[in-house]
């Protein structure tokens, strides 16, 4: 291979590698800028760097908070999924939301400061939503319990269970307890 020819071979391969380089340059730049983030969907918006410490402490709390409260839902049920109690507690915002005059939309539930705003003020709301969420499950877990029991027992402990004002009065078809008279 003459001289010239490697002179040649070698001063394409520096054109090509500085080519090359600015090409892998851009493409690195672009990988994990905002902007391109926010075309692939990867974010929702783009935060200035003067708002990050407020908006990531914001979301940071509002993180912290719901799953306080999605821990709460299911610690009150065994059976509930951690997307169950996520929509459980949506549906309550929403209910907030609603009678409060706020956005209750997906949107809303989006807003970090709203759901914080929701949590402290509806804490009676979330109280009764974790109530009802327990009285679900003991009464999933008596039904279950009685499934398994004798026809005689079921009908009493159903009317008892269930309607608890039968429980002022010993039924009589009840024999196991005849001798309470």
């Amino acid at each position: 291979i003459n001289a010239e020819y490697m002179g040649e071979l070698k001063k394409r391969q520096e054109q090509l590698f500085n080519m090359y380089k600015k090409v892998a340059t851009e493409v690195v730049e672009l990988h994990d800028k905002p902007g391109r983030m926010l075309a692939k969907g990867t974010i929702s918006g783009i935060i200035p760097w003067k708002n990050s410490r407020r908006f990531f402490y914001s979301r940071l709390v509002r993180r912290l908070l719901e799953d306080r409260l999605r821990a709460r839902l299911l610690a009150a049920d065994e059976q509930l999924t951690r997307d169950g109690a996520t929509q459980l507690l949506q549906a309550q915002f929403s209910k907030w939301g609603q009678s409060a005059g706020t956005d209750s939309s997906a949107e809303g539930w989006k807003n970090d400061l709203l759901v914080q705003r929701w949590a402290s003020e509806d804490a009676a709301g979330l109280a009764d939503l974790a109530s009802e969420v327990a009285t679900a499950a003991a009464t999933r877990t008596v039904r279950a319990l009685l499934d398994g029991a004798p026809s005689e027992a079921q009908r009493w402990t159903r009317r008892s269970f269930f309607q608890p004002s039968a429980l002022l009065s010993v039924p009589a078809d009840c024999p196991h307890l005849e001798n309470w008279a």
